[in-house]
């Protein structure tokens, strides 16, 4: 019965879906989206909540910000996700379509130096489901294998910033954060003789899990307008900490070999300690020139190495950069594009269905506006409408844990983890809209 340790693996890879992987999946916010959200030394809107909460200072009126990922394409190219030898499964390119609100922000002015906003940020968002069939021929019997998983992921942050600018120069703001992740999936492993004359066998089990977590984050966030035209901007975000979580699934097991076999169900539950912590440190440096309206900055951010086995949780150091910018064509219409990374900070993969991938991209897109003025009783009221619309590409190659099949009477149990490669192919929409009163 040694095989149904592979249900370990699928548990954990489910329960840890939703806090691993690239961590800049959606860019957040229009100006962002359009220089490879290289902001932190000029970002002014309101996703300064996420990128740099000094920048919420610059706010010189209302504003309303609507960001969405209209759609996200993701190609999976995992040609060995289940393989017997030189035999490969029909898997090699597999479509992810995901649909995400990116992010909705309101920024207040409160008075000619101090702002306040209100954000709501979809930072990762996944679909993915995967089917694999595959038969391996012997002399004594053909085995069928079939593998079939989906998983659903997604994670919020909820903030709330502050910017205050004591000098004309220099800003300074904070931002607290709710964050509320989850994971769902499931899975169906099975195989078995298909032309066997008179011995019997097959093993199957499947597996239906989810998790779910809520916690706490703060930054901190500078910006310095060194000269008229170079700017610098620092943010450094806390750990994630743990307030309250959990984990559940579903497990059934059976297998049959010629008169003997064997059937095993459970139904765990996990419970996470509290206050503890679930993400890393990062820290985000950037630095600008400007005119006009008109930019160019590189970003460079860090993120510490983070080590919790009671939280299922593991991630390495790693430096990622964006370089990007802005240019006005006029008072109307700018442009932009930009150039990023996002590599990944998990450890090599550990369990069935995990990998990593270190993902580079680039973006680019357009901006306009129009303005209107509303009469009232109490003075006239001019609104300024921007739309944006902006395409982000990546590409990233890494390493995925796969399945290795046999024939029954081959080996016990009739299957062992491998390393293969992985490729995606990922395509963003980006549709935004803001409005200033």
């Amino acid at each position: 019965m040694r095989w149904f340790g592979l249900f370990g693996s699928l548990a954990l890879f489910l329960a840890t879906n939703a806090r691993a992987g690239n961590d800049d999946e959606i860019i957040q916010g229009n100006d962002a989206a359009l220089s490879a959200g290289a902001v932190t030394a000029v970002v002014r809107d309101g996703s300064g909540i996420w990128y740099n909460p000094a920048g919420l200072a610059l706010a010189d009126s209302d504003k309303l910000d609507v960001s969405a990922n209209a759609f996200v394409v993701r190609v999976y190219r995992a040609p060995g996700v289940l393989t017997s030898g030189d035999l490969i499964a029909d898997t090699e390119s597999v479509p992810e379509y995901v649909v995400a609100p990116a992010a909705v922000t309101f920024v207040r002015n409160l008075s000619t130096n101090l702002s306040a906003g209100l954000g709501i940020f979809v930072t990762k968002a996944s679909d993915l489901s995967l089917r694999a069939n595959l038969l391996v021929p012997s002399p004594t019997g053909d085995t069928a294998w079939l593998l079939a998983l989906s998983r659903r992921s997604n994670l919020y942050h909820a903030g709330l910033g502050i910017g205050w600018a004591p000098d004309p120069r220099l800003r300074v703001g904070a931002t607290v954060f709710a964050v509320y992740e989850s994971a769902a999936g499931s899975t169906l492993f099975g195989g078995g003789l298909v032309s066997a004359e008179s011995a019997t066998a097959f093993r199957s089990e499947s597996l239906v899990a989810n998790s779910s977590r809520i916690g706490l984050r703060v930054s901190g966030g500078v910006q310095w307008d060194v000269t008229d035209h170079l700017a610098v901007g620092l943010t450094v975000l806390s750990q994630g900490v743990v307030l309250e979580s959990s984990f559940g699934s579903t497990q059934l097991a059976s297998s049959l070999v010629g008169n003997e076999g064997g059937f095993f169900a459970a139904v765990p539950e996990r419970a996470e300690p509290r206050f503890a912590a679930f993400a890393p440190y990062r820290v985000r440096g950037g630095i600008a020139w400007q005119a006009d309206g008109s930019f160019v900055a590189i970003d460079v951010d860090y993120q510490t190495r983070l080590d919790r086995p009671e939280l299922n949780v593991s991630r390495l150091p790693v430096y990622n950069f964006r370089i990007g910018g802005r240019y006005n064509l006029n008072e109307l219409v700018a442009i932009g594009a930009g150039v990023f990374s996002d590599r990944n900070a998990d450890p090599p993969p550990r369990s069935f269905g995990e990998g990593t991938v270190d993902l580079y991209g680039v973006t680019a897109g357009l901006t306009w506006k129009s303005s209107l003025v509303l009469k009232g009783e109490r003075g006239d009221l001019p609104l300024t409408f921007a739309t944006t619309l902006a395409g982000r590409y990546a590409y990233g190659r890494g390493d995925f844990l796969g399945l290795e099949v046999y024939s029954y009477g081959q080996v016990d149990p009739p299957f062992s983890f491998v390393v293969s490669q992985l490729a995606i192919h990922e395509l963003t929409f980006h549709l935004g809209s803001a409005i200033q009163f």
